[in-house]
């Protein structure tokens, strides 16, 4: 009957694709809540809920036009200032929604978009206004969607397919896949709403069946494009959920490796002076034969090397406190191949029992390095004792010393397996080691690592260049520089402590240490040099000597930890007792890294020698405590 609705196919299409864009704008909503509002995941939802606007316009449209209601009243007129709002928002919805698929897919594949949101906006705004006032009919007003909607289709898929390798996924292709769909549909749209196709052909009947059924098609393409972009956010979470899980599991690993330390150093803390003594005695000793004239050739070497294998062993425990206390140590110009020499001389015994020859090769002409000597030979020894290891009976080992740019490469070279490549990644790490149970600690390659790093060098594996098997190490440093600090005008650098000429009375130096060889060695040393010695084995027995002793001592070398009363405690009770005694105290300590020790330092100012010990240093001060001058003719081993 006149004026009774009518129910047209194309008002199905309208309903159902308002109902599904605004469900898809909801969902986007929700998941936004859930995703952090990640900026891709925002454009998503704006355009959802543009389109869904855009529909529902259309929907009020449909409502009152002839289609619909025969004889509807003048709102139904195409140039009625409400229809022509609602016309505007049907297109501004439409295009913020190609605009909003195109700004999101940039912001996924994190790209910089060239406009501000407020443009983009303002542009949307002025193409819906331009294309609603140059028209009256909505098909043409539709046609002049297809620019835009082909274009920003189009790049989103190009960008999509383009993002980064590791945020590609299959919801990412399915989206871009559903981009260039809408880019072809959109250019059969322009033919079928820009024109009148004929019914004569079949190209114009499909046209006209895509025209009278396009909400339909255009629900089952947003509900697939929005399935994919529902796929690629939660592919995106998956992905940083799994890089979570990794750096997470990197950072346990590193807080295992923490523990590990930090056990490794109270462990070292607490075998360090205990080790650290007798190196003290084996050390100051050996420098005492190796000045001794009359010693033969083959004697004397044989010293020497006990003296420098002594300091190797001083260099390991010095290396293993580092893990858990990083210092910087002192350095020296030193000739690579002075190293290098010394290291080789070191391993004739163990490369005798290996059966396995060494061949060294050192440039002439290196550049000398700013480096602490003991510290980066430990590196060469490392990796020649690792060589030695993995090198076969009859085996060749490469020991060379070559210019780097401006700078010198060491290099070691073994005949063994070599070093496979997912090994080689590890290979640095702390307590990471290929050997067997029992063989290896796994700290060699680290401590190495972080000396060379700390010299500002680099060390690397890799395989021989000769093409035969093995495993070559490279420890590149950089060369010496020269500096001349210019002398600061107006400054004494005359020494303020005044000396006295030895008196007739020796100075007295009190000793304390509960090991008795390291007394020997003190006693001995400070008796060559006029001074009189009187020891302690503990605080106690030295707080004894000084209540007792009618003849002050001049001053005091104490260890710290020792059986009985300690150092610390001896320290305080003479600043209580005789305060002028405490402050010519030098304390000697086998862990001068500890937290308690630096503690202890800074509160009673006291100096600390590290053991074990630097003797002629040490008596150096000493010395210039007591007030006195001493010989310089005694000098360490060459």
């Amino acid at each position: 009957m006149p004026g009774e609705p009518f129910i047209h196919v194309a008002f199905v299409g309208i309903v159902v694709q308002g109902a599904s864009a605004l469900l898809l704008a909801l969902l986007f909503l929700a998941l936004r809540r859930l995703a952090a509002d990640r900026p891709y995941l925002r454009d998503w939802s704006v355009a959802f809920a543009a389109l869904a606007i855009a529909i529902a316009a259309l929907f009020v449209r449909y409502l009152a036009s002839e289609n619909y209601r025969p004889g509807a009243s003048d709102f139904a007129n195409a140039r009625a200032p409400l229809t022509r709002a609602l016309y505007f928002l049907y297109q501004a919805g439409k295009v913020a929604f190609f605009a909003g698929l195109l700004t999101g897919a940039a912001r996924f594949a994190g790209r910089r978009l060239p406009l501000r949101h407020a443009a983009i906006a303002a542009l949307v705004v002025a193409y819906a206004a331009v294309s609603v006032l140059a028209n009256d009919d909505l098909e043409t007003i539709v046609a002049w969607q297809t620019p835009a909607a082909i274009a920003t289709s189009a790049a989103a898929a190009l960008l999509l397919l383009r993002a980064p390798l590791e945020r590609r996924s299959l919801g990412t292709r399915l989206t871009a896949a559903t981009c260039l769909l809408l880019a072809l549909l959109w250019t059969a749209y322009a033919d079928a709403f820009g024109s009148s196709p004929s019914s004569d052909h079949v190209l114009g009947r499909i046209l006209n069946a895509i025209r009278s059924h396009n909400s339909f098609i255009d629900v089952v393409l947003q509900s697939v494009l929005g399935l994919g972009m529902v796929i690629t956010l939660f592919q995106d979470l998956e992905r940083e959920a799994d890089a979570a899980r990794a750096e997470r599991a990197r950072l346990e690993r590193r807080l295992a490796e923490s523990h590990h330390l930090e056990s490794l150093g109270v462990l070292v803390s607490a075998v360090a002076h205990e080790l650290n003594n007798p190196l003290t005695a084996i050390l100051g000793f050996s420098e005492e034969l190796a000045r001794e004239p009359e010693r033969d050739g083959e004697s004397a070497a044989a010293v020497r090397v006990i003296h420098e294998q002594s300091l190797r062993c001083r260099s390991i425990v010095t290396d293993l406190l580092a893990f858990s206390r990083p210092r910087r140590r002192a350095r020296a110009r030193i000739a690579p191949g002075e190293l290098v020499e010394r290291v080789v001389r070191g391993f004739v015994p163990a490369l005798r029992r290996a059966r396995v020859e060494l061949s060294v090769d050192v440039e002439r002409g290196l550049p000398e390095i700013d480096a602490d000597a003991i510290a980066i030979e430990q590196v060469l020894v490392n990796l020649v004792d690792n060589a030695i290891d993995a090198s076969p009976q009859g085996g060749v080992i490469g020991v060379a010393a070559r210019r780097c740019g401006e700078g010198c490469e060491l290099i070691v070279e073994d005949e063994g397996p070599g070093v496979a490549p997912a090994v080689a990644e590890r290979l640095f790490e702390p307590f990471f080691t290929t050997k067997e149970p029992g063989e290896g600690t796994g700290l060699g390659l680290a401590v190495s690592r972080r000396i060379v790093t700390s010299h500002g060098g680099t060390i690397r594996v890799e395989g021989r260049r000769d093409g035969r098997r093995g495993a070559r190490f490279c420890v590149v440093l950089p060369a010496a520089v020269e500096v001349r600090p210019a002398p600061t005008p107006g400054v004494d650098r005359t020494p303020t402590t005044t000396t006295r000429a030895r008196a007739a009375a020796p100075p007295r130096i009190l000793v304390v240490d509960d090991e008795a060889p390291v007394r020997a060695l003190l006693r001995r040393r400070l008796t060559q040099q006029g001074f009189g010695v009187v020891e302690a084995q503990d605080g106690g027995d030295a707080l004894d000597q000084v209540r007792r002793s009618e003849v002050p001592f001049d001053a005091v070398i104490t260890d710290l930890k020792m059986r009985g009363v300690s150092g610390y405690a001896l320290v305080e009770q003479l600043s209580r007792e005789a305060p002028s005694l405490a402050r010519r105290t030098v304390v000697i300590t086998g862990d001068l890294l500890a937290p308690e020790v630096a503690r202890f330092a800074a509160e009673s100012g006291c100096e600390l020698f590290e053991k074990p010990l630097d003797l002629e240093r040490l008596v150096g001060r000493v010395a210039l405590l007591a007030g006195v001058e001493i010989s310089r003719s005694v000098a360490g081993p060459a």
